[in-house]
C-alpha cells in the first residue's frame, strides 16, 4: 500500500514530494530494512514486497527530488547494498545449478526467481550515485554475475529476472571504469548480448539490455571488442527487423549501436560494413522522421560512421545529407524545446561531419561528388573528438 501510495501516477510532483518527504521522516526507510530482513530469513515469499517497497521509494526520490537522494543515503546508512549482497550470494549457492539433472530445474527456476527484486534494488541503490557505486564496487558486487548469468540465459521463461539483472548492470557500470572492468573481465557484456537474443521478444528486456550494453561500452573500448565478439551487431541487425515497426524499441537499438560504433575498434567497423548497417540507420531515419529521440540516436550513429572514410563515401552514396536535411527542416522551429533542441544539435553534428568528410559533393545530397577520395587527401581536415559531445550523453 505504502509503494502504491508513492507511485500514484495520478499525484502531482508536490503531492507526491510532500508524500515521500513524511514516509522518510517517519522511519519507513528504517522500517522496510526491519521487514527485509525478517522476511529473508523467515518467509522468502515475501522479500519480493518488501523489496518492490525499496525500489519504489528509492526510484521516487530521484524522480521528485533530483540531487538529494534522501531514500538512497539512509538504505546507504543502513548497509542495504551488504545485506543484499550476502543475502543473494546464499541464495545462489542453495539453489541446484540448472546444468544438473532435468527433474531439478523447476526448483532451480524458483530458487533463482526470488533474486529478481534484490537485484532490481541494488540497481536503484547505485543509479546516478557515485558514492553508492563505489560502495557496490567495494563490497564486490560483480562477483554474483556469473552464476546470474548462467540462470538468466538458461531459464528462458524468466524474463523478469533478465530485466533485473540489465537494470542493475546498467546503473552500477557506468561511468565507473573500475566496475567496467570487472564486469567485462567476468562474461558480463556476452550475458547481456545473450540475454537480448534470447529475450528478444520482450520490449521491456530489451531496453534494459540496450541501456546495460550502451554503459558497460561507453568509452570501454575492451567492453567493445568484448560486444563485438558476442556478435552484438549480428543481434541488433535482427532486432531491427523483427521491430522496424517500433519506433520506440528501435530508439533503445540505436542507443546502444551509437555506443558500439563510437569506439577506435577496426571490428566493429568490419562488422557494421559486413552487414549493411549504415544502409538500415539511413532507412529508418527516413522513416521515423517525427520520432525525436530515435531522430537523435540514428543521427549520433551516422555521425560517428562518418568519421572513418570509407563509411563517409557509403552515407554520401545514399544520400544520407540530403536525407538529414529533410529531417532537420521541420523540426527546426521547435528548437524551443529541450528535446528538439538536442536532437537538432545532433542533426547538424552529423551533417557537418558527413560534410567534412566526403567534400562539397555531399552537400548536394551524395550526387555528382569531385575527386573523391583523392581529392579529399588534398583537402585539410578538422580535428574530430573521437567520442560524441557531453552534451549528447543521456543520462538514463
Amino acid at each position: 500500500s505504502v509503494a502504491v501510495l508513492v507511485d500514484e501516477p495520478d499525484a502531482g510532483p508536490s503531492v507526491r514530494t510532500e508524500i515521500l518527504g513524511k514516509l522518510v521522516t517517519c522511519g519507513t526507510c528504517e522500517l522496510a530494512m526491519q521487514l527485509l530482513k525478517a522476511a529473508s530469513a523467515s518467509k522468502p515469499r515475501l522479500v519480493d514486497p518488501v523489496c518492490e517497497l525499496l525500489h519504489t521509494l528509492m526510484s521516487t526520490d530521484l524522480e521528485v527530488l533530483d540531487g538529494q537522494h534522501r531514500c538512497q543515503e539512509k538504505f546507504a546508512a543502513l548497509q542495504l547494498s551488504e545485506y543484499l549482497v550476502q543475502w543473494i550470494n546464499a541464495q545462489l549457492q542453495q539453489a541446484p545449478s540448472t546444468s544438473t539433472a532435468a527433474v531439478e530445474t523447476a526448483t532451480a527456476s524458483s530458487s533463482v526467481a526470488l533474486l529478481s527484486w534484490p537485484l532490481k534494488v541494488l540497481g536503484t541503490f547505485g543509479r546516478w550515485n557515485e558514492e553508492n557505486k563505489q560502495r557496490l564496487f567495494h563490497i564486490e558486487v560483480y562477483q554474483l554475475f556469473p552464476r546470474l548469468a548462467a540462470e538468466t540465459v538458461t531459464l528462458r521463461e524468466l524474463p523478469f529476472l533478465a530485466e533485473c539483472l540489465s537494470w542493475c548492470v546498467a546503473n552500477v557500470s557506468y561511468p565507473d571504469g573500475n566496475m567496467q572492468d570487472a564486469l567485462g573481465a567476468r562474461g558480463v557484456v556476452a550475458t547481456v548480448v545473450t540475454i537480448l537474443d534470447a529475450q528478444r521478444g520482450h520490449k521491456v528486456v530489451i531496453y534494459e539490455a540496450c541501456r546495460a550494453l550502451r554503459n558497460l561500452c561507453c568509452s570501454h573500448d575492451a567492453n567493445v571488442d568484448r560486444a563485438i565478439d558476442a556478435h552484438a551487431m549480428e543481434i541488433f541487425q535482427v532486432l531491427v527487423l523483427l521491430y522496424e515497426d517500433d519506433g520506440d524499441v528501435l530508439q533503445w537499438i540505436m542507443f546502444a549501436l551509437a555506443t558500439l560504433v563510437s569506439s577506435s575498434s577496426a571490428a566493429a567497423m568490419e562488422r557494421v560494413n559486413a552487414l549493411s548497417l549504415p544502409s538500415k540507420v539511413v532507412s529508418i531515419m527516413r522513416k521515423y522522421v517525427k520520432h525525436a529521440d530515435l531522430m537523435q540516436w540514428t543521427a549520433l550513429v551516422l555521425s560517428t560512421l562518418a568519421r572513418h572514410a570509407e563509411m563517409a563515401d557509403q552515407l554520401a552514396a545514399m544520400n544520407c545529407c540530403e536525407a538529414l536535411v529533410t529531417v532537420r527542416a521541420p523540426l527546426a522551429p521547435c528548437c524551443c524545446c529541450v528535446v528538439a533542441d538536442r536532437l537538432c544539435l545532433a542533426l547538424c553534428l552529423a551533417l557537418c561531419v558527413a560534410l567534412c568528410r566526403v567534400g562539397g559533393g555531399a552537400a548536394r545530397g551524395g550526387r555528382g561528388r569531385v575527386g573523391g577520395a583523392a581529392a579529399r587527401r588534398r583537402q585539410p581536415r578538422p580535428a574530430l573528438a573521437r567520442r560524441p559531445p557531453l552534451l549528447l550523453e543521456k543520462r538514463v
